[in-house]
């Protein structure tokens, strides 16, 4: 899990919900529940839609990852990233190769 902060105070938790072993809405649920968060003010990205689906039914704006072009510039227009951010892909197997 990991948590950044840009200039605007907007937190970015990442997390590898994969290994929890519940239904991505669930989990998502948990999280919102655990951290205190409020579904509405979470920007949900993921790259299957039936997990974006998900994030949405339980109030999280969720965003379809296609390219980080695409991505970057949703990011911009909910005033999450500055317009000159860059957005980078790494693909999951480089995350999950030890």
């Amino acid at each position: 899990m990991r948590l950044r902060r840009n200039s605007k105070s907007h937190a970015a938790l990442v997390l590898f919900l994969a290994a929890t072993g519940l239904r991505i809405g669930e989990a998502l649920a948990l999280i919102c529940q655990r951290f205190a968060l409020i579904p509405e003010q979470v920007i949900y990205i993921d790259d299957l839609q039936h997990n974006v689906e998900a994030a949405s039914r339980i109030g999280m704006h969720a965003i379809r990852f296609s390219d980080p072009a695409s991505l970057r510039e949703e990011l911009v227009q909910l005033g999450f990233l500055p317009s000159k951010a860059r957005v980078e892909y790494v693909p999951w197997s480089a995350l999950t190769n030890k």
